[in-house]
Parts: C-alpha cells; sequence; structure tokens
C-alpha cells in the first residue's frame, strides 16, 4: 500500500511536470527597429554550404552592417559614414591587416555574388551608442583563430543591443552556429540587400585609412 502511494505521488509530480512544460511556450525573440532610431544594424552569417567546392570545405562568414538613417554624418569607428549610406564591418586575416576592413562584405557581393544564402537580423540604435561602439571596435581591430569574425561580430552585436536582442556566446564561434542563432528571431532574413560602398579598406594604427582597390584585396584573401 505505501508503493502505491509512493508510486502514485511521482506519477502526479511527473504529470504535472508535463503540463508546465507543455503550457510553456518558447519566447519568440524579436529585435525592433523605431521610427525614431538613428542608425540600423544587422548581423549577417553565411555557413559557405553553397561555396565549398570538390572536398574543400567553406566555413563561412559572419560580418555586420551599420546604416544611418539620419541626416547627418556619423562615425562608425573611424569612419566616417555619411546620411543615408551603409557601411559594413568584419575582422579579417588578410596579410596588410589582420583585423578590422571596410566594406569588404558588400564589394564580394556585389562583385562575385559571394554570401548567397546569408541569414541576418536587424535592430534600431540610437547615436548614444557610437561610443560604446568606436570603444569595442578599438580593443577588438584583431583577427585571430580564437578572435574570429563571428566572434567580432556577435560581441559587437551584443555590446549595443538590449538584453532581450542578444545572441548565444559560445565556447567556440562559427558562422554556422550564428546562422541558427538569428534563425531564432522571428524578424531574421535571408540575402538582405546591401548598398555598396567603393570606399574599401582599413584604418592604421595612425588612424589612416588605406584604400584599396578591390581586385588587389582579393588576390591577398
Amino acid at each position: 500500500m505505501k508503493l502505491k502511494k509512493i508510486l502514485s505521488a511521482i506519477m502526479v509530480c511527473v504529470l504535472s511536470l508535463f503540463l508546465v512544460a507543455c503550457g510553456n511556450s518558447p519566447k519568440e525573440k524579436v529585435a525592433t527597429i523605431n521610427p525614431d532610431d538613428d542608425i540600423i544594424m544587422t548581423i549577417y552569417a553565411y555557413d559557405g554550404a553553397g561555396e565549398s567546392r570538390f572536398g574543400l570545405m567553406n566555413l563561412g562568414h559572419s560580418f555586420l552592417s551599420f546604416e544611418n538613417v539620419t541626416e547627418d554624418s556619423m562615425m562608425i569607428g573611424n569612419y566616417e559614414l555619411a546620411a543615408g549610406d551603409i557601411v559594413t564591418i568584419s575582422t579579417w586575416c588578410i596579410s596588410d591587416h589582420f583585423g578590422i576592413w571596410y566594406n569588404t562584405e558588400s564589394n564580394y557581393i556585389k562583385y562575385y555574388d559571394k554570401y548567397n544564402g546569408r541569414f541576418s537580423v536587424s535592430v534600431g540604435l540610437k547615436k548614444d551608442s557610437l561610443d560604446d561602439l568606436k570603444k569595442y571596435m578599438s580593443k577588438n581591430d584583431t583577427w585571430l583563430p580564437t578572435k574570429n569574425c563571428t566572434n567580432f561580430s556577435v560581441g559587437l552585436w551584443n555590446t549595443l543591443c538590449a538584453k532581450g536582442e542578444r545572441l548565444k556566446t559560445p565556447l567556440i564561434y562559427t558562422p554556422g552556429g550564428l546562422v541558427k542563432d538569428i534563425k531564432s528571431f522571428t524578424t531574421f532574413e535571408k540575402n538582405k540587400s546591401i548598398t555598396v560602398s567603393d570606399r574599401f579598406g582599413y584604418f592604421d594604427s595612425n588612424k589612416n585609412f588605406i584604400q584599396y582597390a578591390f581586385d588587389k584585396a582579393v588576390a591577398e584573401v
């Protein structure tokens, strides 16, 4: 009789847990853009699947874009972004500079149709985010295998957006993992278009912009 009571109690507990689990659906992740926002920040991830060929694996790429939706210019790090313009940024291991490059991705997309199948999510920011953006970029202007493009992009996104809009911070950062996290947002997009700027390059230690013709740098990637 005592055993039957114990088993009954266990069944009640199991049933209660089941009902609680069924009654609480996972929260939907939403990144918000408001009409009075000054900047639209977008994070992109491409898992490389469409560009892997003949046994050579492409591990993909992650990057961000910033769109100035005000009527005045603003600074994205050391880069002056004119009203209405967009800049893409990420870290690269290009021989001339292992660190942040500007407008590499938008030019790749325009001239070589790269990252076809990329996923993205966007969020609105105010101008008062720009100081934190600049601090993050100045401290993370480097590329290492352990501080790759996904690590940089997720870190900057999480620095600037609200808590409920933040992305996962895994032990190992990969574009493929970021794709899955981006797709957990109800507001994700596929192959979002990006306006191209020919101002392609990086800033040296003296904050001078070193500009390249795109075909020259592509040969060095």
